[in-house]
């Protein structure tokens, strides 16, 4: 399940407490070391752990069986030094001889202007060795993406900058856009920082502990890139990515190790013995679990370890955070008035808009519930030293006959140090995300956010989810939006038990954030996503696909604007049937009016088209 992001200056001040009927225990991994190398044989009662300052019941300690390994090499050679970075690659590639496996998957990747897969996850060391020469500082730009439509498309699609409010879905783009843009080393920083954190996102779907070994010269930690450090080193603790530093820069390598439950690693001709040792951790580490408090707050918490063996050193993660139940205020007064809210004829005094696409995984529809609010009226009263706020939300799809087939609940409690950056957060615009497993069917998709008592703002859409054959070419409802993020997709290559939750909208290098507003500004950018699903990529003899779009008006049918038939070749993931595709809506050519945006999807391997449509308005 998906939900809100919030601004960068208050992301560790946030928590959304949640009462569950039924308390899961929580389990992070733990590496224990002493002088001999990797501890074994130790039992619960040698572990402690607290959570937020706060000593929890361990119930149980067991090693991690061998398994499966996700390892990716990350090079920032624009800090190390050239005469190093042969040698780096030279003990690189005997590390890939002496490591590799069928249980190893490793993926290569270079940072420069932005993260760029060189070789996607494998097993096969002759592809990764042969992807090491484009780690060199000159190895070249980020991913591209393909230019379909206007002249501007492509421009648009790998700008870093938003045109989007800031909400309480706010990226690293605004804190970007606030930096000093004359400390180019703090600009430097916040980009990498930014860039590896969409890395480590992208990752979050793969399951257990993962690897990042980021090879880099090191770089300076700027008062103005705190927050993006920061927001990364929590990415990479709520996503299970525990990032080995390897650099003669010290204190650089031990931010990032430290923190993830990781080690850091110098630069010497031993360096290959040093990264296999990297992976044999991977097979000696303890899944420790403990029992969570009884009233428990779902959100990100400090971790702490500690052994009472002796000589035991114990690394792990120094945050978690814990999930969301899909319908938490089930049975609560909060959820009754929520449910009156939702199926009263009053639209509530809150300004809202909902956006409902869906998208599939595998044969299974996942429906995004998107909603956008300019201001969520939330009050905010001083408890407990800090300025405390609630906000509810809840929805539900329902059947032609009126009943439910999926719904949603949740409380999210906001908490501030200050009243000030209380009253900053409230003016705000929000934005809400949350998911939905449907089966195929016409619904109609209700949602509510309220912040208490008499004060909500409602809206409802109209929903087809149509069905998939995975032998066909098939095509995902369409997702618009105001706000790219950096991204990269790293789970391709990879085997499918290996992959678990939801997949992020990707395209071209980037995150799309959906909107739940499909009213813009002539001035302002408008995006669209999609996937095409293209069942011949999984075999031998792959299709080109190609994709055409055209802006109708609404009411006369008429064509305002045409892409003309384009390859989407630019997206293509080697073997991955899933396409996901984006490009600009040409606001900027259309007069005030209301208008429907027409894509359709054919291949060569048969006389298939597939057409999806969404309406928007133009202000």
């Amino acid at each position: 399940m998906k939900t809100f992001i919030i601004p960068a200056l208050v992301a560790f001040a946030v928590i959304a407490a949640i009462a569950q009927s039924r308390i899961d225990p929580v389990t992070i991994d733990v590496v224990a070391t002493d002088k001999a190398g990797f501890v074994k044989n130790l039992t619960a009662k040698d572990f402690h752990v607290w959570e937020d300052n706060k000593e929890q019941t361990v119930i149980n300690a067991v090693p991690n069986p061998p398994g499966k390994h996700v390892i990716v090499l990350l090079f920032d050679n624009n800090t190390i030094a050239v005469n190093l970075q042969a040698d780096i690659r030279g003990y690189v590639a005997r590390f890939i001889d002496s490591s590799a496996g069928p249980n190893v998957y490793m993926e290569v990747a270079s940072y420069l202007a932005g993260v760029r897969v060189l070789q996607p996850f494998t097993t096969d060391p002759a592809l990764l060795k042969s992807s090491l020469i484009g780690t060199a500082a000159t190895g070249g730009a980020g991913t591209q993406t393909v230019r379909i439509g206007d002249a501007s498309s492509q421009t648009a699609i790998q700008s870093r900058t938003s045109s989007a409010p800031a909400g309480a879905r706010a990226t690293g783009q605004t804190s970007l856009a606030n930096a000093s843009a004359s400390d180019s080393s703090s600009m430097g920083t916040q980009e990498m920082m930014e860039s590896i954190r969409g890395l480590v996102e992208s990752m979050a779907t793969i399951k257990g502990r993962k690897t990042l070994i980021l090879f880099s010269g090191g770089r300076q930690f700027s008062q103005d890139a705190i927050v993006q450090v920061n927001e990364m080193l929590a990415a990479a603790n709520k996503n299970n990515v525990a990032i080995y530093g390897v650099s003669n820069n010290t204190a650089f390598a031990k931010t990032f190790a430290d923190d993830t439950g990781a080690t850091f690693v110098k630069v010497t001709q031993y360096l290959p013995e040093a990264l296999q040792q990297i992976v044999q951790e991977q097979d000696a580490y303890y899944s420790v679990s403990y029992e969570p408090p009884a009233d428990p707050v779902v959100g990100c918490h400090q971790l702490r370890v500690k052994s009472d063996a002796p000589g035991v050193e114990l690394r792990a993660r120094k945050s978690y955070c814990s999930p969301k139940r899909i319908d938490a205020l089930a049975g609560t007064q909060i959820g009754r008035d929520l449910d009156a809210e939702l199926t009263g004829t009053a639209a509530g005094g809150l300004v809202t808009s909902l956006q409902t696409p869906y998208f599939f995984s595998g044969a299974q529809p996942r429906l995004e519930i998107v909603l956008d609010t300019p201001g969520a009226g939330i009050k905010f009263r001083k408890e407990k030293g800090k300025f405390h706020g609630e906000l509810n939300a809840a929805g539900a799809a329902y059947r032609k006959d009126g009943s439910v087939a999926a719904r949603f609940s949740e409380t999210m409690p906001f908490d501030f140090a200050d009243q000030k950056q209380a009253e900053a957060f409230a003016r705000l615009p929000f934005h809400y995300e949350n998911q939905l497993t449907l089966p195929p069917g016409e619904y109609t998709v209700k949602a509510v956010i309220s912040p208490g008592g008499d004060v909500w703002g409602k809206a409802e859409a109209a929903v087809a989810v149509e069905s998939r054959d995975q032998t066909k070419l098939a095509m995902s409802g369409i997702a618009l939006s105001r706000e790219l993020r950096n991204a990269t997709d790293s789970v391709g290559g990879l085997p499918p038990d290996m992959i678990g939750g939801e997949t992020p909208l990707l395209a071209g290098g980037r995150q799309i954030v959906p909107t739940g507003n499909a009213r813009f500004q002539k001035t302002e950018r408008a995006l669209f996503y999609a996937e095409i699903y293209e069942p011949s990529f999984a075999g031998q003899a792959p299709a080109q696909v190609s994709m055409r779009f055209r802006v109708l008006d609404r009411a006369s049918g008429s064509v305002k604007n045409d892409s003309g038939v384009a390859s989407v070749a630019g997206y293509v993931k080697p073997g991955n049937p899933v396409i996901g595709v984006a490009s600009t809506v040409p606001t900027a050519q259309l007069t005030p009016g209301a208008y429907r945006l027409e894509i359709t999807a054919s291949h060569t391997s048969g006389p298939d088209t597939v057409v999806r449509s969404v309406d928007f308005d133009i202000n």
